[in-house]
């Protein structure tokens, strides 16, 4: 979609999701989930960082919509929501050919 065209619905929309995804811990997050769900002990180990600020990043993603949570087996696993990966990946991929990775 041409950006010029898009209604301020849809801009809002977008602005939402990158300023969510601003955040570089919250980036490697939905790296992560890219390849598949994880649980919280998982990006842990990933982000080598601690529960506390693992889940905080979550709650967060969780809130704007990008990320939905599901119990298994007394775990909570974490994907991209169905709905906006294609959105996600297209905006990753964008600013990685940005910043030539």
């Amino acid at each position: 979609m041409n950006i010029s065209k898009m209604n301020q619905k849809q801009l809002s929309g977008l602005a939402s999701i990158m300023k969510t995804i601003a955040h570089p811990e919250r980036l490697r997050i939905l790296c992560f989930l890219k390849e598949g769900r994880k649980n919280v002990t998982e990006l842990e180990r990933l982000l080598d960082d601690n529960q506390s600020f693992v889940s905080q990043q979550l709650r967060l993603l969780r809130l704007n919509g990008l990320v939905v949570s599901e119990r298994e087996n007394g775990f909570v696993y974490y994907s991209i929501e169905a709905g906006k990966k294609k959105q996600i990946e297209k905006i990753m991929t964008g600013l990685c050919d940005l910043c030539q990775i």
